[in-house]
């Protein structure tokens, strides 16, 4: 699922994620839960200037991974959930 919320032209906010997937094929008891999330925030804009535009971002990945003969992987809950 991805979700992107831009309250404004400066800011930014984006989630993609995907929980308890089952997709390595031939294994179906391998689970996955992850997401990226990011925050980006424009904090130039000055369209006659030589640098017109400059913004910084903050990037989040969270991912874990157990079953199907990998081993439980990563501090997310939902992985110590999974079979």
């Amino acid at each position: 699922m991805q979700v992107r919320w831009r309250p404004s032209g400066s800011l930014s906010i984006l989630s993609n994620t995907y929980g308890l997937a089952t997709d390595t094929l031939g294994i179906e008891k391998r689970v996955r839960w992850h997401s990226d999330d990011r925050i980006e925030v424009k904090y130039l804009d000055r369209p006659s200037s030589f640098v017109d535009k400059a913004a910084f971002s903050f990037t989040v990945n969270l991912g874990c991974e157990n079953g199907g003969g990998v081993p439980r992987a990563g501090p997310i809950a939902a992985c110590r959930l999974a079979p």
